[in-house]
């Protein structure tokens, strides 16, 4: 746990990601849609890893990724010890009977490395002067999944209007709900960076803006 301003993070553990689990979801979730998205997301990801580019997948199957992806993340929010798991209204927005608008955005990266990162997992939670009045609840959260050197990152913007992204610092492109390029080619470090600090800088890359007009009305 740390923050973004500089502060030495606190290491609280460190568990592999196949040994967390989330004990908090129903039976009939966990072996209905829950259940049909890991499989459903499989062939995906097997043909990812095997070299396709993430552009060469259908707008379904970037649909299937971005759920699982944002699936995955919500679960990883409960079973990590930083106790700040995703706000009820974009959980609920995951489920295939919600009618509501998409509450979360799906963005893309891969690590170019001389070695292959298997798999590790960063959370930030952000907007906190963003508060939603009445509750416990964070704010927003960007989460960052890398397997295999590619990076699925999930952001959970606060529930308020005229919330948007800007990529224009970012290389990270976003696929769901619109696709939006990347506004850079990659990532500059001053020497050899860390894995670290490399899925810090992915996350903080992406940057958000609140048009205040939207606020108003």
């Amino acid at each position: 746990m740390g923050s973004i301003n500089g502060e030495a993070p606190q290491l609280r553990r460190r568990p592999a990601l196949t040994s967390l689990t989330m004990k908090g979801v129903c039976r009939k979730c966990n072996n209905g849609w829950m259940s049909d998205l890991e499989v459903a997301v499989e062939p995906i990801m097997l043909r990812v890893f095997g070299g396709v580019d993430i552009d060469q997948l259908s707008s379904a199957e970037i649909q299937i990724l971005a759920r699982w992806a944002a699936k995955t993340a919500i679960a990883l929010s409960y079973a990590t010890p930083q106790n700040a798991p995703i706000p009820l209204q974009a959980s609920h927005s995951l489920h295939p009977d919600y009618q509501g608008p998409v509450r979360f955005g799906f963005f893309y990266s891969m690590i170019t490395a001389d070695r292959k990162l298997e798999s590790s997992y960063l959370q930030v939670v952000y907007g906190e002067e963003l508060g939603l009045i009445g509750t416990q609840e964070i704010a927003g959260a960007r989460l960052v999944l890398c397997l295999n050197n590619h990076c699925l990152i999930v952001d959970f913007p606060p529930a308020i209007a005229g919330f948007t992204f800007a990529l224009g610092e970012s290389c990270s492109a976003q696929l769901w709900p619109v696709r939006r390029p990347a506004g850079i080619a990659e990532l500059k470090f001053d020497g050899p960076p860390t894995i670290d600090r490399v899925l810090l800088e992915l996350c903080r890359a992406i940057s958000v803006q609140v048009d205040l007009g939207s606020l108003r009305a």
